[in-house]
């Protein structure tokens, strides 16, 4: 009866619905889509969701706790129903004894009727112990079938509580399957919102292509017209050298047109010149790839040690991470600006390194480097502080390490030392015409700085290589770790041979640093060098304290056009640089979620596993049950995998779509290095036009008042020639007159 009352339970049509419903699938138009969105809303919908993922839960666990309990008692029932059988069994051989002990009984006393009294009183007694046990017998059996009518009694009540709870669930089941179903009906409502959003946001990235195109074809034309500009600059920088080359001139009558002269070096100097500004960009180059490989080892080396000691990265190690990361940005720009400068220099004979433009902006970015050395070097006394604490490390690699710490201390303040006295050039640098005591005063102070950090370097060298022998003996670490130690110091080796070699040309060419130049034919100059060095002077100081640089010399129709499309891009770019932050929280969102439904889905199948042995050990006695259990559990690790599938499919989609946005903010980034690298080339070229334009200038001016002072010279010596032929005349007169008057007496 119990299992006829069970297998009606579960043919009831309320649970035979709620599983069809809980199986229909979902329109089969457009489904992965429809799953995707589903996806990317659920978050939105996560809060309305939780409670009614509680109930549910909360219903389950009611239901397996219900179902237990079902179990429990059907195994007392099946126990009991065992040992009724068993007792009726245990009668029924009873009742045939007793019938066998009467027969042989009748057949006894009807053989031995005439037998002695003696035995009929021993059959009695027999008899009346049989009777005793029987009567026995029989009270027990009673008692049982009470029992067993009790028991019967209390499963039915049992079992109708259990099926009155189990009608409960079902309609509360049935209750979160409706709700469930206008949840997906308002899902794909925000879905196509949000792929009519997608199709615009697709729309707008095919006319930034366009947009993009249009600017590469406007920055090749910007290039040809460049091409062509340069050109022209060729041809009147040309011209200039043909004036320049005849500027200095020699007048042997009058010494005073000489102080119209230039200043110029010497050949030999110009040559020596030369070959130290050569000697000092080798210099700077070999110390700035040494640098980086510094950075770069160091920066692979705290990696490496993070894995031998896993665990919480602290703050100051990221930071420090961070900050090395970002070596590549302050060294590149200090080798080129010195590149600029050292073909300025070389390309100009008369002016000193201080008079070009291009030095400041080398000091500026060799300033910067210092500064993030000055950050960069107590972060890594931090960490080689946080090293120390690694059990790896015995104590003698703690002492070394101490000493490391101890060195880089030295070695920040030779970088502070050296950032002091760059500050102090670039601070000079601004003024026009310096003595020589003060550029000595410079030049001095930066060499005592720079061997200051060439000793800090040296002291770091031989400390880190005395590690390094360390670490090569010990077997605990890895071999690219070993590596990784080796070239980090042969990087510092390198550092304090480019530092000494800085230091040694410094030294041997101070003299000729602080030197002043002379005229190129070697003359006496006494007062001849005042007139030139004044307006030399008014020249520098009015240059150097133009600080607002001219407009490009742009049409007006152009500059509009192009001050619009600037707009225009710069408009689109903040847009592009929003949606891509809004997609980048979108991934996270998805990302989210699919660590929530993995997670769920290994909590689903560690269910399934503990069900798959519960359904093991009672698949003889639960085969329908079981069945229906099987029958749901399939239905839910389906629908769990389609989903997870579809995320991964979602979360594949978003990925490329990312790149695609990453891809076209890089090339905006190149339209705008592009861009902002042909405006400097412009800007670099109307300077070389300017200054060509000033200097043909003064050379006419210098013509002009040679000229000047050639034709009041002329006009002297002509009026000297004029007065010398009158006196002339005038005494021939008189000579003619003495001669005739003196013919006439005779």
């Amino acid at each position: 009866d119990f299992d006829s009352q069970f297998d009606g339970l579960f043919s009831n049509d309320i649970f035979v619905q709620s599983i069809s419903v809980a199986m229909a699938d979902s329109p089969k138009v457009d489904g992965d889509m429809r799953y995707q969105k589903l996806a990317l809303e659920y978050s939105k919908a996560k809060a309305q969701n939780s409670v009614l993922k509680k109930a549910l839960l909360e219903e389950q666990a009611k239901s397996s706790k219900l179902k237990e309990e079902l179990r429990h008692n059907e195994q007392a029932l099946r126990k009991v129903e065992q040992e009724i059988d068993s007792f009726q069994f245990r009668n029924q051989q009873l009742t045939k004894r007793v019938e066998v002990l009467q027969n042989e009984m009748d057949g006894f006393q009807h053989v031995q009727k005439r037998g002695k009294s003696t035995n009929e009183h021993q059959i009695e007694k027999n008899m009346d112990a049989y009777d005793e046990e029987l009567q026995i017998k029989i009270a027990e059996n009673e008692s049982l079938h009470v029992q067993l009518e009790d028991s019967k009694i209390k499963i039915l009540e049992d079992k109708e509580a259990l099926n009155y709870k189990i009608s409960q669930l079902e309609t509360e089941i049935s209750k979160n399957i409706h709700t469930v179903v206008k949840m997906k009906e308002t899902f794909q409502k925000e879905l196509n919102v949000v792929e009519s959003e997608r199709d615009k946001l697709e729309s707008e990235n095919k006319k930034l292509s366009l947009i993009v195109s249009q600017t590469e074809q406007k920055v090749s034309q910007m290039s040809i017209e460049m091409t062509q500009l340069k050109n022209s600059l060729e041809h009147k920088h040309s011209e200039m050298l043909g004036y320049k080359k005849r500027l200095p001139f020699l007048d042997l009558y009058n010494d005073q047109l000489n102080n119209c002269n230039v200043l110029y070096r010497s050949k030999k100097e110009v040559q020596r010149c030369r070959e130290a500004v050569h000697t000092l960009t080798t210099i700077v180059h070999d110390f700035i790839t040494q640098l980086l490989n510094f950075h770069t080892n160091y920066e692979q080396r705290i990696h490496l040690m993070n894995e031998h000691n896993p665990g919480d990265v602290l703050h100051d190690t990221e930071q420090l991470l961070s900050l090395l990361k970002q070596c590549s940005n302050y060294l590149k720009p200090v080798e080129s600006s010195f590149c600029q400068w050292s073909d300025s220099y070389l390309n100009n004979e008369v002016l000193h390194c201080h008079y070009v433009d291009l030095f400041k902006d080398f000091c500026q970015y060799l300033i910067d480097l210092l500064d993030y050395q000055i950050q960069v070097i107590p972060l890594i006394m931090k960490s080689i502080e946080e090293e120390c604490c690694n059990p790896i490390f015995n104590i003698s690699m703690e002492t070394k390490s101490m000493e490391i710490h101890c060195a880089l201390g030295h070695l920040l303040n030779g970088v502070k030392l050296v950032h002091k006295s760059m500050c102090q050039v670039q601070e000079k640098s601004r003024k026009a015409c310096l003595e020589s005591k003060e550029i000595e005063l410079l030049i001095t102070d930066l060499i005592m700085s720079s061997l200051e950090m060439n000793s800090a370097y040296k002291e770091l060298h031989l400390v880190f290589t005395n590690r390094m022998t360390e670490v090569q003996t010990n077997s605990q670490f890895s071999t690219q770790f070993k590596s990784t130690e080796e070239g980090v110091t042969s990087a510092l080796h390198s550092i304090v041979s480019t530092t000494a070699k800085w230091c040694e040309l410094l030294m041997n060419n101070l003299p000729f640093l602080c030197g002043e130049p002379r005229l190129k034919n070697f003359l006496p100059v006494t007062n001849s060098t005042l007139l030139v060095s004044k307006f030399h002077k008014r020249a520098t100081l009015y240059l150097s304290s133009l600080d607002i640089e001219e407009e490009i010399s742009v049409p007006y129709d152009k500059a509009i056009e192009n001050s619009k499309l600037l707009n225009e891009l710069e408009n689109k770019f903040a847009n592009m640089e929003k949606e891509i932050t809004f997609n980048h929280e979108k991934i996270n969102k998805l990302e989210q979620l699919k660590e929530h439904w993995m997670l769920e889905y290994q909590l689903l199948k560690i269910k399934q596993e503990k069900a798959q042995q519960i359904a093991k050990l009672d698949a003889k006695s639960q085969v329908d049950s079981g069945y229906c259990d099987e029958l749901v559990r399939n239905f839910f690790m389906e629908r769990i995998t389609s989903l997870v599938d579809k995320n991964s499919i979602s979360s594949s989609k978003l990925i490329t779509y990312q790149n695609e946005c990453e891809a076209l903010h890089r090339r905006l980034e190149n339209c705008e290095l592009s861009k902002s690298g042909l405006s400097d080339i412009i800007r670099e070229m109307e300077d070389r036009s300017n200054q060509l334009k000033e200097e043909l200038q003064v050379s006419v001016d210098n013509y002009k008042t040679q000229l000047s002072v050639m034709s009041e010279h002329v006009a002297s010596l002509n009026v000297m020639v004029t007065e010398k032929n009158d006196r002339i005349e005038n005494l021939m007169c008189q000579l003619s007159l003495k001669n005739s008057s003196k013919k006439g007496r005779k």
